[in-house]
């Protein structure tokens, strides 16, 4: 468990941007974006699958503790 809760954090930690700077003379406004490494939909992904992990190795550890 605490290997899947190691992979989120870093994975999900991470962040990767971008910034477009301009002149002032050309009128334009300088931005910056950022967001999760894995995009949206991969940090989604990453959360589910995680949480399907997770509770399997929850149940797994309540199973053998009830069996002994």
């Amino acid at each position: 468990m605490g290997l899947v809760i190691a992979v989120d954090a870093l994975m999900l930690g991470f962040r990767v941007g971008e910034c477009h700077d301009f002149a002032v003379e050309s009128g334009a406004v300088s931005t910056c974006t950022s967001g999760p490494i894995l995009g949206l939909a991969g940090s989604w992904l990453l959360v589910a699958v995680s949480v399907v992990v997770i509770v399997h190795l929850a149940r797994r550890l309540v199973s053998a503790a009830r069996s002994r």
